[in-house]
Parts: structure tokens; C-alpha cells; sequence
């Protein structure tokens, strides 16, 4: 079981990780290639401020739900993998519901509150820099509900591809 200060420094860790920054890249591409919110418009600027603005949506929902409400509702944060024994399909399903399903404290599955509570109250922080035109409760909500999209394909990349980490690691 980690304790509160564990799941402080492992949000801190996963806010900041490579991998965070390649979500950052993803998010702030696709939002420029769309022409979507945040709506800076489609020059090299629009792209830098997109990619500003996911890292910091990205890094808040991540610190929040981690460091601050996996304490508060006993929540693991971690990513549990089910490995290569489950069917595909099945590892798939698994991953996808991760932002909906997690394992408390004690072990038992439960509401994912930590990341729902998390990414709700970084979605509602763009607020503070997101353009005017994308300040409306829609948009947050919209906002909130491509980060859970989001982190449903973080999970299943990393079911199907977690194990390529040790590339970026040295073997101990």
C-alpha cells in the first residue's frame, strides 16, 4: 500500500514524465491540426500556446489526482497491467474502463474518484487561460471528458506497450 507521500511524489513523477510530455505534443497537435479548443487559431503561436496549455491541464489533472484526492479517497493510482495471459480484447476493455474503475487502498475496486475528481477540477482551471470563446461550463465539460478519453488511451498503451519501457530504464 503506498502512503500518502508516495502518492504525492508518484504524481508529482507522472506529471512530468516523457510520457506526459508526449501526450502533451499529442493533445496540443491534435487540437492544432482541428482547429480546436482551446482556439488559438491554426500559426506556429497557436501551436506553442496549445502545447502550453495541455501541459499545464495535463500536469494540474495529474498532481490533483494523484497527490491530492488518491489520498483523500484511499485510491491507488497506479495502472495495474493485466499482461499477455488476458485475450486482447479483454486487455483493451480493461485499460479503456481504468479512468472509471480502480483499486482502493485495500485493494478492492471501486469508483475511479481520484482521476474523475482530478481531471474535473484541472478541467475547470482552463478557465484561468483558455481563451474567452472557451470558457463556458460546455466547453469545460467537453474539456473533461476528452481528458478521460484521454487517459483511457494512456491506459491501454501502456496495457499493449508498457513493457517497452525498459528501453528508457537501464536493467538493474
Amino acid at each position: 500500500m503506498l502512503s500518502s507521500g508516495d502518492k504525492v511524489l508518484l504524481g508529482l513523477k507522472s506529471s512530468f514524465s516523457p510520457f506526459s510530455a508526449l501526450g502533451w505534443l499529442s493533445s496540443a497537435g491534435y487540437e492544432q491540426l482541428t482547429n480546436t479548443s482551446p482556439n488559438y487559431g491554426t500559426d506556429r503561436g497557436a501551436l506553442g500556446q496549445r502545447l502550453g496549455a495541455a501541459a499545464i491541464r495535463a500536469i494540474t489533472e495529474d498532481a490533483l489526482s494523484e497527490s491530492v484526492f488518491a489520498p483523500v479517497f484511499h485510491e491507488d493510482p497506479r495502472y495495474y497491467r493485466m499482461g499477455n495471459s488476458h485475450s486482447l480484447p479483454v486487455r483493451i476493455l480493461y485499460a479503456g474502463t481504468r479512468p472509471l474503475i480502480n483499486r482502493t487502498d485495500k485493494g478492492n475496486n471501486s469508483v475511479n474518484c481520484a482521476l474523475l475528481a482530478g481531471n474535473l477540477a484541472g478541467s475547470e482551471l482552463t478557465y484561468a487561460y483558455y481563451p474567452q470563446a472557451n470558457r463556458s461550463q460546455r466547453e469545460i465539460l467537453e474539456t473533461f471528458g476528452g481528458s478521460i478519453g484521454g487517459s483511457a488511451l494512456g491506459y491501454v498503451f501502456d496495457e499493449l506497450f508498457g513493457s517497452f519501457g525498459h528501453i528508457f530504464h537501464a536493467e538493474k
